[in-house]
């Protein structure tokens, strides 16, 4: 088993090593949070350790993107020197953030990571579920706009053409995205506790709603 931690705080670092190597992980660590990003798919870890304060604006990129590059899943954890703002803390549950830990919670990293304790990873999924329910919820990232986050109120077929309709907790995110690609739509379904991954062409968008065609 592979721990890629990605950290610039000394401190944390040892802490990290010391547990997930007595957890029986091979640990890989990283300062430079766009270096590891750009090797994720080599190293092929198993658990990521972010420290959330160091990277506060693109630890959400490195999570959307290793979520994407792999069938396997991968187990995210953050470390924050301060609370998350309630938008952070959304993202971080809708990117399936296992678990986030204050700077000064030793003894609760040290715990999570003790042999009963340590909980069943989540499933990934390469297919959403063809049965359409209330419980779907979708994330991308504009590089124009940031992440957007929000609903799917419909998903239909017509022939291998796979239709979402969405709507964007922010609605002013909807100006201006007709024809917009999206290379890394996340999408989760909550009843079944499932993830999968999609590009996307936003086909059109009114002010409450946009309509993309997606593949899986």
């Amino acid at each position: 088993m592979k721990a890629l931690i990605i950290a610039d705080n000394d401190m944390l670092i040892d802490l990290c090593c010391d547990t997930l190597e007595k957890a029986g992980y091979e640990l890989i660590i990283y300062r430079w949070l766009l270096k590891a990003l750009d090797n994720i798919e080599e190293i092929a870890p198993d658990i990521i350790v972010i420290d959330v304060s160091s990277y506060p604006r693109h630890w959400k990129t490195l999570v959307q993107y290793a979520s994407s590059i792999t069938s396997d899943s991968i187990d995210f954890f953050l470390f924050s020197s301060a609370p998350l703002s309630e938008v952070e803390q959304k993202k971080a549950s809708f990117l399936n953030v296992k678990k986030i830990f204050n700077d000064s919670d030793i003894l609760g990293f040290k715990s999570f990571f003790s042999p009963k304790s340590f909980t069943s990873k989540l499933r990934r999924e390469k297919n959403l579920d063809s049965s359409f329910d209330s419980t779907i919820e979708c994330m991308f990232e504009l590089k124009e706009k940031g992440i957007v986050t929000g609903k799917v109120i419909s998903f239909t077929k017509h022939g291998k053409k796979k239709i979402l309709t969405f709507a964007p907790d922010n609605t002013n995110m909807l100006t201006g995205i007709a024809q917009k690609h999206i290379d890394n739509l996340i999408i989760k379904q909550l009843s079944n506790d499932s993830i999968c991954s999609a590009t996307a062409t936003i086909i059109s968008s009114n002010s409450t709603s946009l309509t993309m065609e997606i593949a899986i």
